[in-house]
This record gives C-alpha cells, sequence and structure tokens, in this order.
C-alpha cells in the first residue's frame, strides 16, 4: 500500500497568507535626544528583522550607511525622506481614539494607521501611531476617501514643516504628520 505525499505547497501558502500581514516595522516622527531640528527631520523605520532594515536603507535612505541600533533588539533607519508612498486597506486601516494621558490625565488622541509600502510592498505590513491633534482632525475624512476608493488605497505618509512665532517672540518649528489619499490603488494617474 502506498500514501501519497502531503502537499506542503497548500501549507507553504497557508502559513504566508498568515504572516503576510504582520506588522514589520513601525515609522516614527522622533528619536528622543538625537540632537535634530525640525527643519531635518525625516521619517524614523524602527524593525527587529536585520534584513526589513536593509531593505529600507536601500529604498529609502542612504543604502550605504549603518542602521542605528537601538534597545530590545530594534534597528532604527534614518530614512532620508519627508513623504513615502503607502498603500491602505480600505478604512480600517486607519484608528484613532481618545485615551488618557498617564501623565497629565488628559485626553489625546491615539491614531494608528496600518500600511504597506507602495515600492516595497512585499517587505510586509509597517504601523505609524501618533498622538497628533491635527492627524486626528483629518481622520474621518481620511477614512471616508478610504472607502469611496472600494479597496486599496495609495496614499502619502507625510511629514510637514510647521514654523510659527510664540507669543515671547521666539521663532518655533515642529513637524506634523498627514495621511492623504490620492487614488484607489492600481489606477494610473
Amino acid at each position: 500500500m502506498t500514501t501519497a505525499a502531503p502537499n506542503l505547497d497548500w501549507a507553504r501558502d497557508c502559513v504566508a497568507e498568515v504572516f503576510a500581514d504582520t506588522v514589520v516595522g513601525e515609522f516614527l516622527t522622533e528619536q528622543h535626544g538625537d540632537g535634530r531640528s525640525a527643519d531635518a527631520s525625516t521619517w524614523l523605520v524602527s524593525t527587529e528583522f536585520p534584513t526589513v532594515a536593509a531593505d529600507l536603507a536601500a529604498l529609502l535612505g542612504d543604502a550605504t550607511a549603518e542602521p542605528m541600533a537601538t534597545t530590545g533588539g530594534h534597528i532604527t533607519v534614518a530614512t532620508r525622506t519627508t513623504e513615502v508612498p503607502v498603500v491602505l486597506d480600505g478604512p480600517e486601516a486607519v484608528t484613532c481614539a481618545l485615551v488618557q494621558h498617564a501623565a497629565t490625565r488628559s485626553l489625546v488622541p491615539a491614531i494608528s494607521v496600518r500600511f504597506r509600502l507602495a515600492h516595497g510592498y512585499q517587505l510586509g505590513a509597517f504601523r505609524f501611531r501618533s498622538a497628533s491633534w491635527d492627524l486626528a482632525e483629518t481622520v474621518m475624512d481620511v477614512q471616508h476617501a478610504l472607502a469611496q476608493t472600494d479597496g486599496r488605497s495609495l496614499c502619502k505618509l507625510s511629514l510637514q514643516l510647521v514654523r510659527f512665532t510664540a507669543r515671547d517672540g521666539v521663532e518655533m518649528a515642529f513637524c506634523k504628520p498627514a495621511l492623504t489619499v490620492l487614488r484607489a490603488h492600481g489606477e494610473q494617474n
């Protein structure tokens, strides 16, 4: 009696599907204590996967520069960009809630954006989290625009430099995150 060999392709496909949306990295707007000014702020990406860090450095940064190692086994890649084309999977890819800030007991937004890089889709899913009130004000509009594309959407995740003069006359600057829906993924310009 002979037994048929098990179909391992099916098992391999199932494993690939389960891990297809695993978050492989997190986009960060700042790194405390790195001495960067708001004028020079670009995206930082933290990952625990060396191959993802290398691919990110080649795709968004300086491929010759070494990624910065951080605590806990994560690697931080300093990009050279303030704008990243990303693909979102519908309105549920962006969430926003109000949470109580631990130190001040005030309510702050907790925004989470889950996406893939448009030019590095195969790398896996990334996440960006923010407590920006400016971004929170746009979440409903972004979710509505995502719902209109009826599927995956090409978007732009960006850092926008804001300059202002404080009441005491001091010039200030900060970077605010922004998310813009461009079109349904796969559509031409």
